[in-house]
C-alpha cells in the first residue's frame, strides 16, 4: 500500500480538528467557582477587595515613576537633573526646562508601543 493511511498523518488531521477553546478564568478567591471579571476576581469578590486591588495599583504606578525618574538619572548628567528639581518647584518653570531639555518620551495616542520604541531607536542613532 501507498500510505493512503498512516498514523502521522492521522494524528496531524487530528490536531487539526480540535480548535483552540476559550479558557475560562475563574476567580482568584479561594473557593469561588464563579467566572472572573475584572482583575482576577468575579463581581462580588472585585469589590469585596477593591481597596488593596487600588493600593496594588498605586504601589505600581510609584514603582514605575522611581524607576522612570532612575532612567533619567543614568541617562543625563547632574547638572541637568539639578534644573530638573529646580524646575518641579512651580509648573512654569518645570514645562520651561522640559521644553529646554527637548524631552519627548509620551508617544503619539495611535502609534503602537512598538512604533513608539522604533521611532525612538531611530532618533538615538
Amino acid at each position: 500500500m501507498s500510505g493512503y493511511w498512516n498514523r502521522e498523518s492521522h494524528a496531524m488531521e487530528k490536531a487539526a480538528k480540535k480548535e483552540a477553546k476559550p479558557k475560562k478564568r475563574f476567580c482568584m478567591h479561594e473557593e469561588c467557582k464563579s467566572q472572573a471579571v475584572s482583575h482576577g476576581y468575579c463581581r462580588l469578590h472585585y469589590i469585596a477587595n477593591y481597596r488593596t486591588i487600588k493600593l496594588s495599583e498605586q504601589i505600581k504606578a510609584e514603582r514605575r515613576l522611581n524607576a522612570y525618574v532612575d532612567r533619567l538619572s543614568r541617562r543625563f548628567p547632574g547638572e541637568v537633573l539639578e534644573k530638573i528639581k529646580e524646575g518641579i518647584e512651580s509648573e512654569e518653570k518645570f514645562k520651561a526646562a522640559v521644553e529646554e531639555l527637548d524631552l519627548d518620551t509620551d508617544p503619539e495616542p495611535t502609534e503602537t508601543e512598538r512604533e513608539f520604541l522604533e521611532r525612538y531607536n531611530r532618533k538615538k542613532e
